[in-house]
């Protein structure tokens, strides 16, 4: 896949191609805020600025892009349905969204998501402290005038903050509520499961008051229990993923563990394993056992399958790798994506677009503002390198995105930084005041002769 300039000019592999220079990062900041200097983007006054964006996820039906932030706010945008049909770029703005009081750690869509039916436009979003709980994306469910959720006449974004169910996770020996790491529905969106401590719960969505089924993944503390003839695995469960075909569900932990479920989480647990480090290259499947492997990260952040089911692709913090597995052998590591340039605790997401007659492409986006594109990499073993890197003028990428028609990739941006403020002098004591600023952008780009938009708020 290729991005093209707005001079019509795209370059390929493997040298840096540049996105439109046109384009600016819309900036924010918070607390001992500073001003970001002024853009020579043709959007300036168009875009207002956002805060930073810690993940991104597009609609299973491809038509809205979802965002969580610095600011604790979840915002849903509707992308165009004309949006390749100009060269001009134009601001983004969010459709729906809601602030929050905590952080927002995991959220999810429906699987049926369609934009055609309201009922179907759901979310899930997990906040600590708080139980979980399940919005409408695009609708003001709170409006008692609109009982047919007829599309509301207020001006975007829409107030979305009316949770339409609250599912209840505690712990009931400490009487705490838990606040899970990762959520996903299940294929069908009868159930969705919550990744938390050593724990997968899964959720009937009739059923709010606890969940229907617990799924112990490591052995407890007290007793020799084994999981279904296999040793569990420890971590916070901080991904899921179900391949649609098969069904076989996919967990990461923060410990550096990978497990695989039969029946979305509901059967039995096939096989687990910790992803290879420098020290146990000897798991590695390429050249010598005494090879230095990867750098070992932080803990997994995002599973994401093959559009095929047999590919199981990861990311962790702090790592510039991401793995390829083939479940059919799934002991050894294919091989591994490098160059993504994420050596940071920010959680920064991929995407796998499917070409096409068993063609794969990996989408990556680095702390340099740059995404990355491995081709077929599943069809090789050890290092694979990035055949096109794209340069999108933005700051770090918390997460790139790949359409399923392919004509459009999104990216989005989060960074963060501590500078020194100016110095105050009080009665009996000063100094200099720490400055704070993060900002963030979202942007869409067409790819091949389609066409680049830009924006957040």
């Amino acid at each position: 896949m290729e991005v093209e300039e707005l001079n019509g000019s795209a370059q390929t592999e493997p040298s840096s191609a540049e996105l439109p220079s046109t384009l600016e990062a819309s900036s924010s900041s918070s607390d001992n805020r500073e001003s970001s200097p002024e853009t020579t983007s043709t959007l300036d006054e168009a875009v207002r600025h956002v805060s930073s964006i810690q993940e991104v996820q597009l609609s299973p039906d491809g038509t809205t892009i979802f965002t969580t932030s610095y600011s604790r706010t979840f915002s849903a945008y509707v992308i165009d349905a004309d949006i390749l049909s100009t060269r001009e770029p134009r601001p983004l703005t969010p459709y729906a969204s809601f602030s929050s009081l905590d952080p927002i750690w995991a959220f999810a869509a429906h699987p049926s998501f369609s934009l055609e039916d309201p009922s179907t436009t759901l979310v899930l979003v997990s906040r600590p402290n708080s139980y979980i709980k399940l919005h409408n994306a695009l609708w003001d469910v709170s409006n008692k005038s609109n009982p047919g959720n007829a599309p509301s006449t207020t001006p975007t974004p829409i107030d979305i903050s009316t949770p339409i169910a609250n599912y209840r996770l505690v712990n009931h020996l400490r009487e705490e509520v838990l606040a899970p790491s990762s959520l996903i529905f299940n294929n069908s969106g009868t159930h969705f499961l919550a990744g938390h401590k050593d724990t997968i719960s899964v959720f009937d969505t009739t059923h709010t008051y606890e969940p229907v089924l617990t799924i112990r993944t490591s052995p407890q503390a007290h007793n020799a229990l084994r999981l279904n003839g296999a040793a569990g695995y420890k971590g916070v469960v901080t991904s899921l993923a179900i391949e649609p075909t098969s069904g076989m569900l996919a967990a990461g932990t923060r410990a550096r563990a990978v497990g695989l479920h039969d029946a979305e989480g509901s059967g039995e647990q096939i096989t687990h394993l910790v992803l290879p480090t420098s020290t146990s290259s000897g798991q590695l499947r390429w050249g010598d056992p005494r090879a230095e492997g990867p750098r070992p990260g932080a803990g997994v952040t995002q599973l994401k399958w093959s559009p095929c089911g047999k590919y199981l692709y990861i990311a962790e913090r702090m790592s510039d790798h991401l793995f390829i597995y083939d479940v059919r052998n799934f002991s050894y590591c294919l091989g591994y994506c490098v160059g993504r340039q994420a050596f940071s605790n920010q959680k920064m997401g991929f995407d796998v677009w499917g070409r096409g007659e068993g063609g794969l492409e990996v989408w990556a986006g680095g702390t340099d503002g740059r995404m990355r594109i491995w081709e077929n990499a599943h069809f090789q073993e050890g290092e694979v390198r990035p055949v096109e890197v794209l340069e999108t003028g933005m700051g770090s990428l918390a997460g790139t995105l790949v359409h399923r028609t392919g004509s459009i990739a999104i990216a989005a941006s989060g960074h963060q930084e501590i500078g020194v403020g100016e110095r105050r002098e009080m009665v009996g004591c000063g100094g200099v005041r720490p400055r704070f600023k993060e900002r963030g952008c979202l942007s869409i780009f067409g790819s091949g002769a389609a066409e680049e938009t830009e924006g957040e708020p």
